[in-house]
């Protein structure tokens, strides 16, 4: 979650105010077609192969994401 400018970020830029941010009550998914988006927009296939030559068929959606994948 975003926290905000880090304190060194404010002191260099003192002008720029906080913005409330919206509470989320509900997570229903209200359309698949907004689920669809997601997937289209930051979902992946891939298959992985370990050395033990197991194989493993992967879907993912990743958003924001600081670890760098290795296995793709």
């Amino acid at each position: 979650m975003n926290k905000g400018l880090s304190g060194i970020l404010k002191i260099m830029f003192p002008e720029i105010k906080p913005v409330e941010r919206l509470v989320i009550s509900s997570q229903e998914i209200k359309s698949p077609f907004w689920l669809l988006g997601i997937v289209d927009g930051e979902g992946c296939f891939y298959i992985k192969i370990r050395n033990n030559k197991q194989v493993a068929l992967v879907f993912s959606i990743t958003q924001h994401s600081l670890l760098r994948r290795r296995d793709l």
